[in-house]
């Protein structure tokens, strides 16, 4: 895949695993905004112990490999750990709901 060629973030499921560009765990998915059939942030929960939400812009996606064989899917971003706290991802995009009103919690 070219670097120039765009990952359609529709093809990205709930649960999928997302790492960083420097390779770090943020998490796994557990929502889109505004919806999930053309979203323009995922909603990522990473932490063990404090958790973190993160809204990671849908043009932040590198590389996608689906699931398979019961394992999720895993979508790599373009962008480092510190990058994404440089970035402020950890507060909602403007008119997006807080995460608990997007999963219903």
């Amino acid at each position: 895949m070219s670097e120039h060629e765009r990952i359609d973030p529709a093809r990205v499921q709930g649960e999928d695993k997302v790492v960083t560009a420097d390779g770090e765990n943020l998490g796994h998915v557990i929502a889109f905004w505004p919806d999930m059939l053309s979203p323009s942030h995922l909603v990522v929960e990473g932490g063990l112990v404090i958790h973190h939400d993160w809204y990671v812009p849908a043009h932040a996606i590198a590389a996608y490999v689906p699931p398979r064989n019961g394992e999720p899917g895993l979508v790599t971003l373009g962008v480092t750990r510190g990058q994404i706290d440089a970035a402020g991802w950890n507060q909602p995009p403007p008119g997006a709901p807080s995460v608990d009103e997007m999963i219903g919690g």
